[in-house]
């Protein structure tokens, strides 16, 4: 073979080279994603299959009861601490089904767990005249405890109001007629502090 003709060679190498790329071609070709209907259809070292595609990180499930957080979970769990959730919503105080809503569609009930349709109302608030009521607005109890008063620090005397909201009224207070003697919460009698 003669120095021009390998030099020939050469050339005709770099051009077919040259001519095979295109000016769309920005770097390597990246691996399109496997395509799974369960994880056996995916590469070796993956995870599971979600909504038909291979994903390489796995689910986290502290509880072990098949919902967790991460990608690779195919049922999400807002407690994964209690292997009851998700499930179905439960009256308990929790969010049971998962759908950022607690109790929903549950009942009111009362101090007994008796069911109480909308509408009913039950007292909140202090004892006595401090007292107030909430009422049941689709199956939960309002907030708001309606009427309800701060409890007064003392009985204001002879007016017939529960001030200090202990459910008695004017404790502490003298008769009509007779005056508290000094030093102590002792009345006169007919006047005379003994």
């Amino acid at each position: 073979m003669t120095r021009d003709s390998a030099w020939f060679g050469l050339f005709a190498i770099v051009i077919v080279a040259c001519g095979s790329s295109s000016d769309n071609d920005v770097g390597p070709v990246q691996p399109k994603p496997t395509v799974c209907i369960t994880v056996k259809d995916c590469p070796k070292g993956t995870a599971s299959c979600i909504e038909g595609f291979c994903v390489a990180q796995g689910c986290i499930d502290e509880d072990g009861d098949k919902a967790g957080i991460g990608p690779g979970c195919s049922v999400y769990d807002c407690d994964d601490g209690d292997p009851s959730i998700p499930g179905a919503e439960v009256c308990n105080g929790k969010d049971d089904d998962c759908n950022s809503a607690i109790d929903e569609g549950c009942p009111c009930l009362d101090n007994t767990g008796t069911a109480l349709p909308d509408g009913s109302t039950r007292p909140c608030g202090g004892a006595g005249d401090c007292g107030g009521t909430q009422t049941c607005s689709s199956g939960k109890w309002e907030a708001d405890c309606k009427g309800a008063k701060t409890p007064a620090a003392s009985e204001v005397c002879g007016n017939d109001v529960d001030e200090n909201c202990d459910g008695q009224k004017n404790e502490g207070c003298c008769p009509a007629g007779e005056n508290p003697c000094p030093g102590f919460a002792i009345c006169s009698s007919n006047g005379v502090c003994e």
